[in-house]
């Protein structure tokens, strides 16, 4: 029963009293005066001390359309707009390979401010975090037009003079990228277009030594056309001649019957009796009969056509075709197809593939070309970004006063409890 009231008088001891804080402060309000003044010196000692940071900004855009003119008649860069150019030059702003290239040529203006002593990935480290790119959202334009970029260093001139350095070195470099693509998609395009020549040549070879082949072919079968016609002309006209040499040799024998050792007419013969033989013949006849020419004639023909060599032959189809086999000795087409040293200039396809070589081999990247990305010059802010002075005293005076205040109040405490022990 006795332990209720030592209980109830436990709880207010335990109670904060907010005069006995207050009295407590203000009886070390010295202590806190000092400490609050050692932050304040502390801070004022590492804002005035600390290397000021100043930031440089440079504001980019597209390139004027006439400085990116050229472009347009090198091959696979024709079709580059503006808006591309200008997305190609942030991703070179914001590609280590382009940083390593840029800390790699520093001149000696900026040169001093990084350190050589360190690694390339460390530098390129460090290069970004002084460097912040500000470029639209990508979700909301699909072209990239215009943003910024800010370089942060010291002192001013330096930032400057970094930036300034930074976004010309990016220019030149795209600059150098763009010849170098252009550069590999001619070389590119060149190997694809000789590849392409060579397999239409070997074509065009192929399709010569089929042609010839076609032509020997037609030739060889022309001649043994005019051969067998020459062969039938020939055994025509023998059998013709032998023909004749029979019907001479029976008007002949007629002619010797009838005692005509020269010719007559039928006039002469019409109804003459000559012994028993009554001569008579159709004055419709369209011809005399040869034996009316005589003996004399007949035997003189007929003498001469056994005589007749037997490879002559006096007849005008015989000798049109020997004519025109004589023609066919050579094959003239075959001859000149077989001489062609050169079947591409007879392509069209290939003429064209070259006339295109001839173009890119024409095309040079315009050593004078200067695309420029920066609207206006690099703007340099004067006023330091880091340390903030005014920011730094006043987190010092707050958090030096708060020190203070925590330090009293662990003061008075500790007088409190020796205060008790004492009375104890």
């Amino acid at each position: 029963m006795s332990s209720r009231p030592e209980s109830a008088n436990h709880y207010p001891n335990d109670e904060i009293d907010l005069f006995d804080l207050m009295e407590s402060i203000w009886e070390h309000k010295w202590t806190v005066a000092i400490i609050t003044a050692l932050a304040v010196v502390a801070g004022a000692v590492y804002a005035f001390s600390g290397t000021p940071v100043y930031k440089a900004t440079a504001q980019i855009q597209q390139p004027l359309a006439h400085t990116a003119a050229p472009l347009k008649a090198l091959y696979g860069l024709n079709d580059l707009t503006s808006s591309q150019l200008t997305n190609m030059y942030f991703r070179t702003l914001n590609s280590n390979e382009y940083k390593r290239y840029f800390i790699d040529n520093l001149s000696d203006t900026v040169n001093d401010y990084l350190p050589t002593d360190t690694s390339s990935n460390h530098l390129i480290t460090r290069l970004n975090s002084m460097i912040e790119l500000q470029i639209p959202d990508t979700e909301k334009t699909s072209a990239i037009e215009s943003g910024s970029i800010t370089l942060a260093a010291s002192p001013a001139a330096t930032a400057d003079a970094m930036l300034t350095e930074y976004v010309n070195t990016a220019n030149q470099y795209l600059v150098d990228v763009l010849r170098k693509n252009f550069n590999q998609l001619r070389q590119e395009e060149q190997a694809r277009i000789h590849r392409e020549i060579t397999a239409l040549e070997t074509a065009e070879v192929q399709k010569r030594q089929s042609r010839i082949k076609r032509l020997e072919e037609q030739h060889a079968l022309e001649i043994i056309k005019l051969q067998d016609q020459l062969k039938a002309q020939k055994e025509l006209y023998d059998a013709r001649l032998r023909d004749r040499i029979i019907n001479l040799q029976e008007a002949l024998t007629i002619a010797k019957a009838l005692n005509f050792d020269e010719p007559v007419s039928l006039s002469q013969l019409n109804n003459q009796v000559r012994g028993q033989v009554v001569i008579s013949a159709d004055i419709r006849s369209l011809s005399d009969p040869l034996y009316l020419r005589g003996t004399r004639l007949l035997q003189a023909e007929l003498t001469e056509l056994k005589n007749r060599p037997t490879d002559h032959y006096p007849d005008s189809q015989v000798r049109e075709l020997e004519a025109m086999l004589a023609a066919q000795s050579n094959n003239r087409e075959a001859e000149i197809l077989a001489a062609r040293s050169n079947d591409g200039d007879f392509s069209e396809e290939i003429i064209d593939l070259k006339s295109q070589l001839i173009e890119l081999e024409s095309q040079q990247f315009p050593d004078s070309l200067a695309l420029n990305f920066i609207s206006g010059n690099v703007v340099t802010d004067q006023t330091p970004t880091t340390p903030s002075k005014n920011l730094i005293l006043s987190l010092s005076a707050i958090l030096g006063f708060m020190a203070g205040i925590f330090v009293a109040l662990i003061m008075g405490a500790i007088r409190k409890r020796r205060a008790a022990c004492n009375a104890s």
